[in-house]
């Protein structure tokens, strides 16, 4: 068996693709590339490919990280060239290599790029009252369920550039926030303002708790 790291950006209309829908354009893009795909073992063996971590709808991308498993070793060059062109508008390839195994989990660390009219871009000043006021909670809806969460420990910067802000934010333990719901608890937006214009990922790294503290 032989581990790759595919980096890939998602842009254009292939954003509003769910997580499912766009695991199953990468199973398509496999199946028409002839590669040598591992499967899982069971009744229902499953091509072995599995995304970092997922973006909500909506959302486009310069840094996803998915991993693919192959039973017979390819270059990893001439895995993304088979690949490309098999994959829909808007998902490009933009590294790939081979690695010894997936890595374990751990914490992540992203960037994002979020766009917003003017006038909801704050000031530097109610940046850092935000970061340094203490807990700021929103509501999250799931499964008939609503729970509080504080966004705060999970936001490391807030910067402005210009009639937008980037924030690095982290995830824990498989937990994080999304940009949007600090957005809600800084109080710029709301459900119904259908703010912000425009979130782009801008990079995935993994993080020690240690470079965080």
């Amino acid at each position: 068996m032989t581990h790759y790291q595919l980096r890939f950006r998602k842009f254009g209309d292939v954003r509003f693709l769910s997580h499912l829908d766009l695991m199953e354009q990468w199973k398509r893009a496999l199946r028409r590339a002839d590669v040598p795909i591992a499967f899982t073992a069971g009744f229902n063996p499953q091509p072995k490919l599995s995304l970092l971590a997922p973006l909500p709808v909506g959302t486009e991308s310069e840094c996803e990280v998915i991993f693919v498993e192959l039973e017979t070793a390819l270059s990893a060059d001439e895995l993304r060239e088979r690949l490309q062109p098999n994959l829909p508008p808007g998902v490009e390839i933009v590294a790939a290599k081979i690695i010894y195994a997936r890595p374990a989990a751990s914490d992540l660390e992203f960037t994002y790029r979020v766009e917003l009219p003017e006038s909801h871009v704050p000031t530097d000043e109610q940046i850092a009252a935000f970061l340094g006021g203490g807990a700021a909670f929103v509501e999250r809806h799931r499964k008939g369920e609503t729970k509080k969460i504080d966004v705060v420990p999970f936001v490391r910067e807030i910067v402005r550039d210009g009639d937008a802000l980037v924030f690095r934010i982290v995830s824990t333990d498989g937990k994080t926030v999304r940009p949007e719901e600090v957005l809600a608890a800084m109080g710029l937006t709301s459900p119904e303002s259908r703010l912000p214009i425009r979130v782009v990922r801008l990079t995935t790294e993994y993080a020690t708790r240690e470079e965080r503290t």
